[in-house]
This record gives C-alpha cells, sequence and structure tokens, in this order.
C-alpha cells in the first residue's frame, strides 16, 4: 500500500452508553442558559432597543460557538 501522507485512523466506536443521552440534554440545556443569559446582558446593554432581540442572540452564540472548519474527502 502506497503511503499518501494522510493521517489516517479507523474510525471510534460511536455508540451511545446509558446515561450519556441525558448527560448531552443537561449540557445543552446548559449551554442554551448561557447564551440566553448573555443575549439579555447584549439587549440591556445597547439600551434595551426592541427589535434587535435576534441579532443580540446570534452576537451571543458567536461568543460561545466557534465553527469547526473541516476537509471531507472519499479515498479508494
Amino acid at each position: 500500500m502506497k503511503e499518501s501522507g494522510l493521517a489516517v485512523q479507523p474510525a471510534r466506536d460511536t455508540s451511545v452508553q446509558r446515561g450519556a443521552s441525558a448527560d448531552l440534554l443537561e449540557r445543552m440545556h446548559n449551554l442554551y442558559d448561557r447564551i440566553a443569559c448573555r443575549a439579555y446582558e447584549i439587549f440591556d446593554g445597547n439600551g434595551r432597543l426592541a427589535g434587535r432581540d435576534l441579532a443580540d442572540w446570534f452576537q451571543a452564540e458567536k461568543e460561545f460557538l466557534h465553527p469547526l472548519h473541516i476537509e471531507v474527502s472519499e479515498s479508494p
């Protein structure tokens, strides 16, 4: 087999264990609450201007969530 210089590893076992889904839901609720609190702080800091709720929410999300850039390719 010819080496192509790519780091290749087998896929990990991604089966969900008991209790893992409850932990994931709890983490999601926690993140949602933190984003909501931060969005309110932004709203309050901007003088409580009506009509900017979505922009404030997106700003808060941007502070907590960062995009993950990946490249997916297929090999024979």
